[in-house]
């Protein structure tokens, strides 16, 4: 870890939280729902509902998330959840998926190992999110059958992708 970075691990359940304009509200209202549920949120913008670039601060979570060696995991928020999914996974070492349902908030974690969850804001009332958020973050790795096709994605990465990523 940079001396200048602080050592996030040492938080009892570590949250990165992270949006756009769009879907600024919807995480200003789930980041007391989860403080509530035991998890110490670590907010990375942006800071309130003027239009800004979700790219930034996709990029910006999904670094931390690969800095921290994935222990921490990452939920990015704009109107869709595609915008920020799209910025995320240009980060070499993140897997990032969109939940629409109780279902995939599971299965992107279950089947997919995903390190970063994002969401549309605009699509969802917030104790869906809030549902979709706690469903993702319990669900844990299957490994079995989905294990090689992650693999894969991880070598293809490797061996194609150049790295972008800040270095510990």
């Amino acid at each position: 870890m940079p001396k200048s970075q602080p050592n996030y691990t040492t938080f009892s359940h570590p949250l990165f939280i992270a949006s756009d304009h769009a879907g600024f509200e919807a995480k200003q209202a789930l980041i007391p729902l989860l403080e509530q549920d035991g998890y110490q949120v670590i907010d990375f913008g942006c800071k309130n509902n003027q239009p800004c670039n979700y790219a930034i601060y996709g990029i910006k979570l999904a670094q931390q998330v690969v800095l921290y060696k994935n222990k921490i995991p990452g939920i990015l928020i704009c109107g869709t959840g595609i915008g920020m999914a799209m910025a995320a996974n240009k980060v070499p070492g993140v897997l990032c998926g969109v939940a629409y349902n109780h279902a995939t908030a599971a299965l992107i974690r279950e089947h997919d190992n995903c390190n970063v969850l994002a969401l549309g804001g605009d699509q969802f009332s917030v104790a869906e999110l809030h549902d979709f958020v706690l469903t993702y973050l319990n669900a844990q790795f299957e490994q079995g059958r989905h294990l090689p096709r992650v693999n894969y994605i991880k070598k293809y990465e490797k061996t194609h992708l150049i790295k972008s990523c800040p270095k510990k």
